[in-house]
């Protein structure tokens, strides 16, 4: 993961493989179900986002697959699987195309439907986020702003910092669409700090877009 976050991706992309065959030992998939879930849905994920990245669609989709495979009542690792599905549709916009925007709305609701059964506050925060961004298109104007920044407050009380930025740019993005500079550019400042650390190079490209 943290190979991931520092950019480098070839390096993360091997010990996550290697992570997935260690994964599938009968002994270890025991213990990681019992205490660790989210490890049997890390790798697809962060997978999916760096092929995805690397322009790999069809690697990208396997792996999504893999992380969707996971058995449904492993609640921890259904939402980390949504999580990351409803972060990739954000990144894809999604949301903004019509033969997708289907397919972004069950994730998010899913992970809104884990976050409420867990109690998980990151989870739903990505949630609102995920949603807010579908009812702006949609038009449903001031509900989908409102819900948007109570998903990034969410997440920025959690006291997490380095998907910091990446939220912040699909915030400022809605806003920027909707012609409400003012409080685009208010967030920017906020995020700021967070976004100059180093480990949150990775996801600075949605503030500079």
């Amino acid at each position: 993961w943290v190979e991931f976050f520092r950019g480098e991706l070839g390096r993360a992309e091997q010990n996550l493989l290697s992570a997935q065959q260690t994964l599938e030992e009968g002994d270890v998939r025991q213990i990681v179900e019992a205490c660790g879930q989210e490890l049997l849905v890390a790798g697809p994920c962060f997978l999916t986002l760096l092929y995805a990245i690397r322009g790999e669609p069809e690697r990208a989709t396997e792996q999504e697959r893999l992380a969707d495979s996971v058995a449904p009542e492993l609640f921890v690792a259904r939402g980390f699987s949504e999580l990351f599905g409803t972060i990739h549709g954000l990144l894809l916009r999604e949301h903004a195309l019509p033969l997708t925007l289907q397919r972004q709305q069950g994730r998010a609701e899913r992970l809104m439907q884990v976050a409420e059964q867990i109690r998980h506050p990151i989870f739903h925060a990505v949630a609102e986020i995920g949603l807010g961004r579908l009812e702006l298109v949609s038009g449903v104007r001031e509900e989908a702003l409102l819900r948007l920044r109570r998903g990034y407050d969410l997440y920025e009380e959690t006291g997490a910092q380095i998907c910091l930025a990446q939220y912040a740019g699909f915030v400022m993005e809605a806003h920027i669409e909707v012609g409400q500079i003012g409080f685009a550019r208010e967030l920017l400042e906020r995020v700021r700090p967070a976004a100059a650390h180093a480990y949150a190079r990775f996801y600075r490209p949605e503030l500079l877009r």
